[in-house]
């Protein structure tokens, strides 16, 4: 039987840490109160916790800063770890992984509100994937007899509360494997899945301070953590918003500290679909909108197909949409309804609703189009037809509400697809050889064909404003080393 924590602590020094009201530098907020879309459907408590919140103990800033301080001292040691050594450290977190990967995924479907299936299937085993990746990297720089560069020193890291295992293997275990220490600081939005991340690191016996789990949300908080001078390098992955708040903190200090950075920011996907594609394929260009209802990084929100193709698109959303009856009121449902975080998410959706209406857009959708607010669902729609769509095109809207393109000529495609100011991924189905043709023409950092880009377990970069930093993320790379040229 799984259950829950009530209870969340920031992990520091290889122990879950105790406030102290005694030591703080001011008097800021102590903990918060944090609901999952899930308890908040259910009468009853859910997977044995004792209270339908879940109080998560936020980091005072005197512990962030003890936190860097034991962090710097714990790389001066793991900066000189053998290859064999970091090897070993992969194997162990995927030996965890694998045992825990059920409870994994039922953690972040119950953080995310997402279910445990595709949790599992999109994430935890992605993560999996990714960590061989790494392994795989460190194996050949062994059997070559390849050192890799000085590390940086401290890593500052920031995740969302989205698919925080396989956001984690990319962001955290990679610097961490170069020879890095990290100060991770996750969501107060994703308090399972961040304790079982602290027990991870408790199990492996990590140095002391190596790698530290933190909560706090506050924009003090980030402040101070983005520029500490203790942190040398920073990656923060969310919102444009938050990014834009991130480069703020940053700038008056440039004159101090130059930090290496990556910045991964908002995503406007796209799906293409070119000609005519099996059912089984359309399926899976469904799939990419409505899991996760558009709340993931990694969602398509515009459809682009061809005249020719509009009449088997309309009749197939209609019906899909149609069958929008089956509420998925916990993690173990089998349904891709799936709730709203917040309830602020479904009032945005209204708006949304409402703008594409006043709009005089075509709306395809289930006949019945009353949102349920009491327990955080909407109902997905496409548009279509739109005159003036800005919103729905240019702005991530992290909400399943959709635009559908229908276009004439597959060149027309890159036109319209890269008027957004975002460029994260966009998957094409259809035949090759039309592929091709426009592929190379789109703004994205990742073309994914002939499947959704979740599945993908390559480190993802964005273009445009949806990517900023250094992009080299190999191990040996300039982004985790001091890189050198050496010329004889």
């Amino acid at each position: 039987m799984i259950t829950f924590q009530n209870e969340i602590y920031s992990f520091i020094n290889n122990q879950f840490a105790q406030p102290d009201v005694s030591t703080v530098l001011d008097k800021p907020l102590r903990q918060i109160d944090v609901m999952s879309a899930y308890s908040h459907i259910n009468e009853k408590p859910l997977y044995g916790l004792t209270q339908k919140n879940v109080q998560v103990h936020l980091t005072q800033p005197i512990q962030l800063i003890q936190a860097i301080q034991s962090s710097a001292k714990a790389w001066t040691d793991w900066k000189n770890s053998l290859l064999s050594q970091r090897i070993e450290l992969i194997e162990n977190i995927m030996s965890f992984i694998e045992l825990n990967q059920f409870h994994f995924a039922l953690a972040e479907a119950f953080d995310e509100a997402l279910t445990s299936d595709f949790v599992l299937k999109a994430n935890v085993a992605v993560a999996l994937k990714k960590l061989t990746t790494i392994k795989n990297e460190l194996q050949q720089a062994s059997d070559t007899h390849l050192s890799l560069d000085q590390s940086i020193g401290v890593f500052g890291v920031i995740l969302p509360n989205q698919f925080v295992l396989r956001l984690f293997v990319d962001h955290v275990v990679r610097p961490l494997c170069a020879g890095n220490a990290v100060v991770v600081k996750l969501s107060t939005g994703s308090p399972q899945v961040g304790f079982l991340l602290s027990q991870m690191i408790k199990k492996l016996n990590l140095p002391e301070g190596l790698l530290q789990i933190l909560y706090n949300n506050t924009s003090s908080f980030n402040q101070l953590f983005v520029s500490h001078p203790g942190m040398k390098a920073l990656t923060f992955v969310g919102s444009m918003s938050e990014s834009i708040a991130v480069i703020k903190y940053l700038t008056p200090h440039l004159s101090n500290q130059f930090k290496k950075i990556q910045i991964h920011s908002s995503a406007k996907n796209s799906a293409i679909v070119i000609g005519e594609i099996s059912e089984l394929q359309m399926e899976d260009v469904f799939e990419s909108f409505v899991y996760g209802q558009g709340q993931l990084h990694w969602n398509n929100s515009k459809l682009f197909i061809l005249e020719s193709e509009l009449q088997k698109w309309s009749h197939f959303l209609n019906e899909k949409l149609a069958q929008q009856t089956e509420m998925a009121t916990n993690p173990y449902s089998k349904s891709w309804w799936t709730p709203l975080r917040a309830e602020n998410e479904v009032f945005k959706h209204d708006e949304i609703r409402l703008i594409a209406q006043s709009d005089h857009a075509k709306l395809i959708q289930k006949q019945t189009t009353m949102n349920n607010r009491s327990s955080h669902f909407v109902n997905a729609f496409f548009t279509q037809d739109m005159s003036k769509c800005s919103t729905l095109q240019q702005e991530p809207i992290y909400s399943p509400a959709y635009v559908l393109f229908s276009l004439k000529y597959s060149f027309d495609i890159p036109k319209i697809h890269n008027v957004s100011y975002l460029g994260f991924s966009t998957d094409i189905w259809g035949a090759e050889d039309k592929v091709k043709k426009i592929r190379s023409q789109l703004d994205s950092g990742l073309i994914s064909y002939q499947k959704w880009s979740i599945y993908d377990e390559n480190v993802q970069i964005g273009l445009k404003q949806s990517f900023w930093g250094n992009p080299d993320c190999r191990l040996s790379g300039s982004y985790y080393s001091h890189h050198k040229t050496i010329i004889n």
